[in-house]
């Protein structure tokens, strides 16, 4: 959340010629309700749940740009699912960016209340997002130019890596 994986995701799927799959949305057409209603209705560890069999489903199609929540990469065997199957790129903005973008946002039913709070789960999730192929800072730079980044290197990667790459890339961003 805050990092731009929607906007980012949307360009470089339209560059790649391949579709854009966000996760949240996925959940909310299997569910009938968006994360910020499931959660506090259903709690989280039902939203992860949900969240594991949408994302195992999404990866058995064809390739994606994915867009996935931060809290996607909590679970282990999403989180090697995710690297093993394709491109993972750790969409990655300053925390004071994030911090400025967070500043009044009501729809995050995961999103601890004060900044220090919020620094703390940034903090803990650290470790699992810098297992990614590739992290850019987004903070800087426009959409677009984030998404020709992407692209090149993805590029680069599936020509010369392996064959794992082919599924696509699959957007993360620090805080869900």
């Amino acid at each position: 959340m805050g990092s731009g994986k929607t906007t980012v995701g949307k360009i470089l799927a339209n560059d790649l010629d391949l579709p854009f799959v966000d996760l949240d949305e996925t959940i909310e057409a299997q569910t009938g309700l968006a994360p910020q209603f499931y959660i506090p209705r259903f709690g989280e560890a039902a939203f992860r749940r949900i969240e594991k069999i949408c994302l195992n489903e999404v990866l058995k199609k064809g390739p994606s740009v994915l867009a996935a929540g931060g809290g996607a990469v909590l679970d282990s065997q999403n989180r090697q699912r995710i690297l093993s199957k394709g491109f993972v790129v750790w969409l990655a903005p300053p925390f004071s960016v994030l911090r400025e973008r967070f500043y009044g946002m009501k729809n995050r039913p995961l999103l601890p209340g004060t900044f220090r709070q919020i620094r703390l789960l940034y903090r803990q999730r650290l470790p699992l997002y810098r297992q990614c192929h590739f992290q850019i800072d987004t903070a800087s730079s426009s959409p677009k130019k984030i998404a020709n980044c992407i692209c090149k290197k993805y590029r680069e990667v599936k020509v010369h890596g392996p064959r794992s790459m082919v599924h696509g890339p699959s957007l993360c961003t620090p805080i869900s």
